[in-house]
């Protein structure tokens, strides 16, 4: 079932603005995935948004190179630090996906994956 409380639509306009003020949005694209991740805050669990960010580059970022990646890691870890409601980044390769994602695709590993 997808992770959607009232408020996405806040958070993720949280992540717009610091996407464009980090000056990444001319490469890359941010989108609220309707995930809840586990984190670490002081002596506690937190449970908050994952977020996805995709590159705009007609291969989906298959052809970047380091110094384009460690542009990308540094940003990831800017993002939970200003958007307080998320917790975990993670890069989507492919087209590029941005805003609200309501959806998710059920999926499970079995023998003949896994050994690809």
């Amino acid at each position: 079932e997808a992770y959607a409380p009232p408020g996405r639509e806040a958070v993720q306009k949280q992540l717009d603005v610091v996407l464009k003020d980090k000056g990444m949005d001319k490469d890359f694209a941010c989108c609220l995935l309707p995930v809840r991740t586990v984190g670490v805050q002081g002596d506690g669990r937190s449970y908050a948004h994952l977020v996805g960010i995709s590159a705009k580059a007609h291969d989906g970022g298959m052809s970047m190179k380091a110094e384009e990646w460690a542009r990308l890691a540094e940003f990831a870890k800017v993002i939970p630090g200003k958007v307080h409601a998320v917790n975990r980044v993670v890069f989507l390769f492919g087209k590029p996906v941005s805003g609200l994602v309501d959806d998710v695709t059920p999926t499970t590993l079995v023998q003949p994956v896994v050994q690809k």
